[in-house]
């Protein structure tokens, strides 16, 4: 066996590839010794959601169980929880006695502190191998208690959910209570629990401007959601409209642009500040919420013993819990934003009994993400040296040591000779690389696949980037 070979099989739990743009774009490939995982659990706190965040903690020992089947065992793992509160300023503090608090000290994409002995010291959790096989953590007991500790959230928070809001604040470094969650060198797994949909407005006063207007709003709407989603965060076939009574909208989607009713984040431009924090294909973005259906009605709803809400927008599904009937709302928002991420950004529906499925699932989707050596899907694959075998697509490979350090360098990759298709010439450099047609990334939406043939194995935080042409 080559050894180039056995190092793979050490690496590839952190092999990455980048999406690919217009023009020569970059596919970053890592190969530390062993796997290291962000995971951010977005965790709505609106009232409605205290029965899904039951079932999220009681089954949290299927994705505990599936990350543990990853081939090198557990990654290196930090796990934290935001809620879906943000600080959406005084408008929606006026709209709510409690839940929407403006300045916001506690949430607004802060880490939340763990309750109880099973707490972590810490805003986050912390449980990496040392390299005697042990572990390092910053808790006592199970990583499924330790987690139930940080997602005991609550059901007090912003009927105004801003899962999207709260992602980017919880990541772009404004909140250093957050300092140190977020590794480098990790990949970044981002899980939504959510029964509505995302309400995130944009800063400044083009998205307060949704808690102030009330043109055309009838009284049931006035303090409601519905004034923020479903009213102005989608477009359907025809203009939805805030009376009461039962409606019916089709081929319903987010709306886009830069009109003066666009109140909401705008998902291209969160893609784009979350893409400057992580690279997407180092990004997995996983939804437990309402399913999203294009067809959308409004009506009536009561939830709970409060008040009915006329209008509302009515659930997309519904399932019984231990403790009644539970819905949850059209994700349409939230689904749109996970599609930004490919086969990474999937979709599961908050109205089921037993979340270990969608959990294992998850786990599933973040373990192919950190082991895929496969490009991305517009890398173009025109062979570009006739005289060498196999397929030479027009890539530059450089390894960067010491990846985000002050002690970086970075050393040039070049191509391996190749004596067949999959064969590089055994007295050629190494380290070195070559491409293959690989069946196994066809599902992933992918032709090529990348190998380092090395001598020896990879230092530990080194990223090998690919420059790549693409096809478009």
């Amino acid at each position: 066996m080559r050894w180039s070979t056995i190092a793979l099989v050490l690496c590839c739990a952190c092999d990455h590839t980048v999406s690919v743009g217009e023009g020569p774009a970059t596919i970053l490939k890592q190969f530390p010794t062993s796997p290291d995982l962000d995971v951010l659990f977005v965790i709505d706190n609106s009232a409605s959601t205290e029965d899904k965040q039951a079932l999220l903690q009681q089954d949290m020992q299927a994705f505990v169980g599936a990350l543990d089947e990853f081939p090198t065992g557990r990654p290196n793992l930090h796990i934290g929880v935001v809620t879906s509160t943000v600080d959406d300023g005084p408008g929606a503090a006026m709209l709510s006695a409690t839940g929407c608090p403006s300045p916001n000290t506690t949430q607004d994409g802060r880490l939340q502190m763990g309750l109880g002995s099973a707490a972590p010291t810490g805003r986050y959790i912390i449980d990496i191998a040392n390299p005697d096989g042990s572990r390092q953590t910053n808790y006592n007991g199970t990583l499924q208690d330790a987690f139930a500790s940080i997602a005991n959230v609550g059901a007090g928070g912003c009927g105004f959910e801003a899962h999207l809001a709260a992602i980017a604040r919880a990541l772009n470094g404004l909140n250093p209570e957050n300092d140190g969650f977020l590794r480098p060198d990790a990949d970044l797994a981002i899980v939504i629990l959510a029964d509505e949909d995302d309400a995130s407005i944009k800063d400044g006063s083009a998205g307060q401007d949704v808690f102030t207007n009330t043109a055309g709003l009838s009284s049931g709407a006035i303090d409601s959601d519905f004034r923020v989603q479903p009213l102005f965060a989608y477009d359907c076939d025809q203009p939805i409209t805030a009376g009461s009574g039962s409606a019916t909208y089709t081929n319903c989607r987010p709306r886009a642009g830069n009109g003066s009713n666009d109140y909401l984040l705008d998902l291209d431009q969160l893609e784009q500040t979350l893409a400057a924090i992580k690279d997407p294909s180092q990004t997995s973005v996983s939804l437990i919420a309402g399913d999203p259906t294009t067809t959308i009605m409004t009506g009536a709803l009561t939830i709970g013993g409060n008040p009915p809400q006329d209008p509302a927008l009515l659930p997309s599904c519904s399932t019984t819990l231990a403790d009644g009937n539970a819905i949850a709302r059209p994700a349409i928002r939230l689904n749109a934003f996970a599609s930004h991420y490919d086969w990474r950004g999937t979709f599961q529906t908050a109205c089921q009994t037993d979340y270990s499925p969608a959990l294992t699932s998850m786990a599933g989707t973040m373990t192919t993400m950190m082991t895929t050596d496969c490009l991305a899907s517009n890398v173009d694959a025109t062979d570009t040296d006739g005289s060498n075998a196999g397929i030479q697509p027009a890539c530059t490979v450089t390894d960067h040591i010491g990846y985000a350090t002050s002690t970086e360098t970075d050393v040039a990759i070049p191509a391996c000779p190749m004596t067949g298709a999959t064969l590089p010439d055994p007295n050629g450099p190494r380290p070195c690389w070559w491409a293959q047609t690989d069946e196994s990334c066809t599902q992933l939406g992918s032709e090529l696949s990348l190998r380092i043939e090395r001598a020896t194995p990879a230092e530990a935080g080194t990223l090998v980037s690919i420059n790549c042409a693409a096809t478009n």
